[in-house]
């Protein structure tokens, strides 16, 4: 499991050999976090223009086309740097093999290891941890080909603490420890992490197209806080996407797969076993396939994506060749028992320059008048599933950066994301797991939801500003309101009646695969966060080589935790301070 990818990128250096490229590859992929991207959807906004499309990662070739879009002769002070910064890091890098290598020493602690114990409760997320060590390689095999891999050496992100009794897998960096370390010796052998590479990936393509194989994290929306068809905050896709676009169109097509539910669902006691031997059979399919539709119009301000997808379920890893066709409408792909659809909505506007403004609607089931009558207490019905989200953004410049701030609201509806009991499993619900392997032997299948990072049943409202100069340094404040009802990613899917609807749930109704007390949460859960984050780059040599420093303090205050009303307030103050070298 270590040894192939590290065996695999050698033998890709050496057949590369050291000769330069004749022509440019522009298929180099940026990942989700890209700062480059960042820069170009800063100028976008500034210069008045719709968002760059909002489905990452992006090629490079991609990315280019959104820097043709910027007007060059309209920038000034911030402006002209965050394109001078974009500029250059995407200038052809005619070379055959890049290696780069990262060393970073990160610690967490915070103050409340007893109420705040699990990865949901910390609001820097976990895949935002830096490796100890991480060891990249990009591979321009020909004009046309790309490929890239990185071995990270670091402490695992998600393992079972030994003898703890939990059943949700813990993290060494979070949870019921007060302090964590990124590097593995710190909390010793068996805390290395064995699960690598979480990036790695070949792809190719030309003027206008990119196909992309491999482990990649994915993110659709404009959101802040989060999307709601493909959130960033799952940690990898095991996924093939391909992307075909120019200056107004652009079509994303992907095919994800994750672990079925019955590798770790217990169908006979109704529970999960998140905890398995490494020596089991892998059983069933679960994919996840969707595609988008973004274009640009009204003069380049208006910006539209219509996303659709569907979650494909087998017990027994039957497929029906048809839901691959990317040009059906997989609505029309009703199959109860095997797949579970979802429809998101996006449109951003720049009404002015300097100012965006943007909103994402989602849609996994409403329940249809004539069909599914809720308004008697004596028809029971399926309940309405759905999203919204608006908010706003603007960048301004300010001498040699930029100032930028947003506010974001939203609402998810408390049954969304879920879906019937299946061939005892969660059914074919947009709640996913991967597979991680730790240092003692055993797998482990954390899960997430694929979307919106915070689920269902939630109201949020997030204000966040700070400025920025690209490739420097940078500072941002966030201020997060967020109230939760009682249902969460293990609630049971039920039919409803027209007095059990809500806007959000006080009260669990039915059952929940995790939590056997589940009936006891009888109130909303308020959470307020205040967050502080920043970070100096000092450049010591030529292509990015250097120093950064970096930080985040959140003061998280919950009131009726675990939803249960007699729970007194908890507080909980979160850190990280970390040093890395780029080499």
């Amino acid at each position: 499991m270590v040894q192939r990818p590290l065996f695999m990128a050698l033998v890709f250096l050496f057949l590369a050999g050291p000769h330069s490229l004749e022509a440019e590859n522009r298929q180099k992929i940026y990942p989700v976090d890209s700062e480059i991207y960042r820069a170009l959807r800063s100028l976008s906004i500034s210069q008045g223009l719709a968002l760059p499309s909002t489905a990452g990662p992006w090629s490079e070739d991609e990315l280019l086309l959104m820097l043709d879009r910027i007007d060059a002769a309209a920038l000034s002070g911030g402006e002209q740097e965050a394109y001078d910064f974009a500029e250059a890091g995407l200038l052809p890098k005619n070379r055959n093999v890049i290696f780069n290598a990262t060393t970073s020493l990160e610690a967490k602690g915070h103050t409340n290891p007893d109420d705040f114990t699990s990865n949901d409760q910390y609001l820097r997320h976990i895949n935002e941890t830096r490796p100890f060590v991480a060891l990249d390689w990009d591979f321009f095999l020909t004009d046309h080909a790309y490929a890239f891999i990185e071995i990270p050496l670091t402490a695992q992100l998600n393992y079972m603490p030994q003898g703890s009794g939990d059943r949700l897998p813990q993290s060494s960096m979070i949870g019921s420890h007060v302090f964590g370390f990124n590097a593995p010796f710190f909390a010793g052998s068996s805390d290395f992490d064995f699960n690598f590479p979480y990036r790695t990936f070949a792809a190719f393509g030309g003027k206008g197209w990119s196909v992309q194989a491999g482990r990649e994290r994915l993110s659709w929306g404009p959101g802040e806080t989060g999307n709601y068809m493909i959130g960033s905050q799952v940690h990898y896709h095991n996924a093939l996407r391909t992307a075909w676009y120019n200056d107004t169109l652009k079509y994303t097509y992907i095919i994800s797969n994750f672990v079925h539910p019955q590798e770790y669902f217990d169908s006979q006691d109704g529970g999960y076993d998140t905890v398995r031997g490494a020596v089991e059979s892998i059983r069933g399919l679960k994919l996840f396939i969707a595609h988008r539709l973004e274009w640009r119009t009204f003069g380049g301000r208006l910006g539209l994506a219509l996303s659709e997808a569907i979650m494909y379920q087998s017990k027994d890893s039957h497929i029906s060749f048809d839901v691959f066709f990317p040009t059906m409408l997989v609505h029309n792909l009703y199959r109860g028992e095997n797949q579970n659809s979802l429809l998101t909505l996006e449109a951003d506007f720049a009404f002015a320059r300097r100012w965006n403004l943007y909103t994402q609607i989602g849609i996994d089931e409403l329940a249809v008048p004539w069909a599914e009558e809720t308004s008697s207490e004596d028809n029971a019905a399926k309940p309405n599933q759905a999203a919204l989200m608006l908010g706003v953004k603007t960048e301004q410049s300010l001498a040699s950066g930029m100032v930028y701030a947003s506010f974001e609201a939203s609402y998810t509806s408390p049954y969304l994301y879920l879906e019937d009991l299946i061939d005892g499993t969660n059914g074919d619900s947009f709640v996913v797991a991967n597979r991680y392997h730790d240092g003692a032997g055993p797998l482990t299948f954390p899960e997430e939801f694929l979307g919106y990072r915070w689920g269902g049943d939630a109201l949020v409202f997030n204000l966040q500003g700070g400025y920025r100069k690209f490739g420097s340094w940078n500072v941002e404040g966030r201020i997060m309101v967020m109230a939760h009802g009682t249902f969460d990613k293990w609630t049971a899917w039920k039919e409803i009646y027209a007095s059990e609807i809500a806007f959000l749930t006080n009260r669990h109704r039915g059952d929940n695969y995790m939590d056997e007390n589940a009936d006891r949460r009888d109130a909303i859960s308020y959470t307020t966060a205040f967050s502080l984050f920043g970070s100096y780059f000092l450049q010591t040599g030529l292509e990015r080589t250097g120093l950064e420093l970096y930080g985040q303090a959140d003061v998280v205050w919950v009131i009726y935790p675990k939803n249960i009303k007699a729970s007194p307030p908890a507080t909980d103050v979160q850190l990280t301070l970390g040093v890395s070298y780029f080499f």
